[in-house]
């Protein structure tokens, strides 16, 4: 969360977080999404329109401290027309919704009115989408954290001492190479070796 967004309502940083949740999951090809909720939280998600159902018809349970909680899951494709969908139904007067409003009366609409607001700008992204700044792929994949470049790069051999060591290994005894790496080296030609400074412990 930038600095700038810090302090807000916790109803415009939950609207980011929903909508940036949509946009990295869609960038990565993500496909499903299990998710542990407490009732607070699967409450306000209903309400917005995430169609979750419960893993394996299981109940509420407890969970680190959480007298509460729910297991639920949902294909990653479904929730963005599921909560499109949910806002335009909450516009509409008298249209049933999922989840539930437990205020009455004026402050009923008015709450309402407002999950309307946050499902439609969860699903369109219209007036949040330039809010919101998702890493590139090169730190999404690690790249670019270390430099890939020549200069960065430890080649063993590739130093010119390292490839007139390798080539006096070889010459020095048949299938030199490859036994001098398995500690298989032939003692007349390691004290050859050492005296050309080639072989060291």
């Amino acid at each position: 969360m930038l600095p700038d967004y810090r302090g807000r309502s916790s109803l415009v940083v939950s609207t980011l977080l929903y909508r940036t949740f949509l946009k990295a999951g869609r960038r990565a090809g993500v496909r499903h999404v299990v998710t542990m909720l407490d009732r607070r939280a699967h409450r306000n998600l209903t309400l917005v329109g995430a169609p979750f159902v419960p893993i394996a018809d299981s109940e509420p349970f407890e969970y680190l401290g959480s007298p509460s909680t729910r297991a639920r899951y949902v294909p990653f494709g479904d929730l963005e027309p599921s909560i499109g969908l949910q806002g335009s139904r909450l516009r509409r007067f008298g249209a049933t919704f999922a989840g539930e409003i437990r205020a009455r009366g004026l402050r009923r609409l008015v709450t309402r009115r407002v999950a309307a607001g946050v499902s439609t700008r969860i699903a369109s992204g219209k007036g949040i989408d330039e809010h919101i700044d998702l890493p590139g792929p090169e730190r999404r994949r690690g790249v670019g954290r270390r430099s890939a470049g020549p200069d960065r790069r430890r080649v063993r051999g590739a130093s010119p001492v390292g490839v007139e060591r390798r080539r006096a290994i070889v010459a020095a005894y048949p299938g030199g190479a490859d036994r001098r790496r398995s500690g298989q080296t032939d003692r007349r030609a390691t004290v050859r070796l050492r005296r050309r400074g080639l072989f060291r412990r």
